[in-house]
Order: C-alpha cells, then sequence, then structure tokens
C-alpha cells in the first residue's frame, strides 16, 4: 500500500512539474476582426519565424524589451509615440495634439542629418526604404530649438 501511495504522489509531482503555467506581471489579450492577440511578460521566447516584413514570436513572449526613447519627454501636455520599431520601410510619429510646433530630425548613427521637416498633423510617416538596414535616432524638437525627446529606430 506505501509502495502504490509512493507511486501516486511522484506521479502526480511529475506532472505539476511539466504542467504549463504563466506566472507574469502584466498581460493583455486585444482582438480585431477575425484576429486576437494575447501576450504576457515575463516569459522566454520559444520560437521565433520571419520574412522580409513580419516578424513573429510564437509560444511564448520575448524577455528583451527594446526601448526607444533616449530620454523623457520635455514638454508636458503632449504625448510622442514612435512605431513600429525596429522597423523595415516606414516609422510613424504620432502626437496627441498638433498645437505646438514640434520638428523631427532624423540622424544616422554618426551624427548625419538624413530628413528634417515640421510635423503638421497628429500622424506623419517617415520613409526609410532608401536607407541601409542600421540604427538612426530621431530628435524631435519643440519651435525647432528646444529639444523634446530623442528616439533610437533600427531599421532591418
Amino acid at each position: 500500500m506505501k509502495k502504490i501511495l509512493l507511486i501516486i504522489i511522484l506521479l502526480v509531482s511529475i506532472s505539476v512539474c511539466f504542467a504549463q503555467q504563466v506566472i507574469s506581471s502584466a498581460g493583455v489579450t486585444q482582438q480585431a476582426g477575425e484576429y486576437e492577440l494575447s501576450w504576457t511578460i515575463g516569459e522566454t521566447a520559444i520560437e521565433s519565424i520571419s520574412n522580409e516584413t513580419t516578424i513573429l514570436t510564437q509560444g511564448f513572449h520575448q524577455s528583451k524589451i527594446t526601448v526607444t526613447a533616449i530620454n523623457d519627454l520635455l514638454l508636458s501636455g503632449l504625448e510622442l509615440k514612435v512605431y513600429p520599431n525596429p522597423t523595415t520601410e516606414f516609422v510613424h510619429i504620432q502626437m496627441s495634439s498638433t498645437d505646438k510646433p514640434v520638428n523631427y530630425a532624423l540622424y544616422d548613427f554618426a551624427g548625419k542629418l538624413l530628413q528634417k521637416a515640421a510635423i503638421t498633423s497628429t500622424e506623419t510617416q517617415l520613409n526609410l526604404h532608401d536607407y541601409t538596414n542600421g540604427t538612426y535616432l530621431l530628435r524631435m524638437t519643440y519651435d525647432e530649438k528646444q529639444p523634446l525627446q530623442t528616439f533610437k529606430i533600427v531599421k532591418r
């Protein structure tokens, strides 16, 4: 009887060890039409598949987080988002409003100015198609002088 009880306890403990559980600090599920995306933070990636325009990591969320903003936003009342990053062709700059005169300047990592313009709408698209793969700096300024925020952009 003791041997059977010991075997049952051993089998239950082994099955618990191999059970798939997620213990994470955050997570969300988003749905758009027929597509659903669920993610959590704190797990490791088990497989990545990519082609020229898309990267898909399946299984678990990647543990490496890419932070693109190099410094904090220096103007209150304004929200800036730069996405997707990394990118293959286009980068979108999204602002909460266009009430303030905001400009952008795109530099390569050697400091050479590649693009510079004023932002006139809440959604601006930068075309990086003609640039080589690498790291770029996107510097956002207020009134062409006061620095707002700098982003590190990775083109693949």
